[in-house]
């Protein structure tokens, strides 16, 4: 995943933009877009039956359903079978599912409407991609850089 952020995203922001200055805020405010989520919503890490943010009166699978669309503006997902074997029926499943992922086509256009601004953009949306992804991987996928209680010091150390 590191990988994935620096050769795919930075690497070619970097071939596009070589001012320093729109990379490194792009990297820090996509890592910081996600631990402001980290912050409000309620979720559990992996490894862990205890849940952040216990006030939430959501189920899991409501829970899912959320994270899940909210991925899908960036990059789709699958979540009927998660919520299938959760005790959805294969209809529910199915269209919870199908609905989540309405926002690809929708921010599709959108896309398109925008591309020459985005282009211009380009670097900068990149880099905030790649600053996401690096939280998501120091976050949840490297847990053993906080040991103990959860913290979020070390991811914030990792991406200086």
């Amino acid at each position: 995943m590191v990988a994935a952020s620096i050769w795919p995203l930075l690497i070619p922001a970097m071939n596009q933009e070589k001012n320093i200055l729109v990379i490194v805020p792009g990297i820090f405010l996509g890592a910081l877009l996600l631990l402001f989520l980290d912050c409000i919503v309620p979720h559990m890490h992996p490894g862990t039956n205890e849940e952040e943010r216990k006030e939430s009166h959501f189920k899991k699978t409501t829970k899912l359903v959320f994270a899940v669309t909210l991925h899908n503006i960036l990059e789709g997902a699958i979540l009927s079978l998660p919520l299938k074997s959760n005790d959805c029926s294969k209809h529910k499943a199915f269209w919870i599912g199908s609905l989540s992922g309405i926002v690809e086509p929708i921010f599709g256009y959108v896309r398109i409407l925008f591309s020459n601004w985005i282009l211009e953009c380009l670097p900068f949306c990149l880099s905030f991609a790649a600053g996401a992804m690096l939280f998501v991987v120091v976050e949840e996928l490297v847990p053993e850089m906080a040991q103990g209680k959860h913290s979020n010091l070390p991811t914030i150390s990792f991406l200086f």
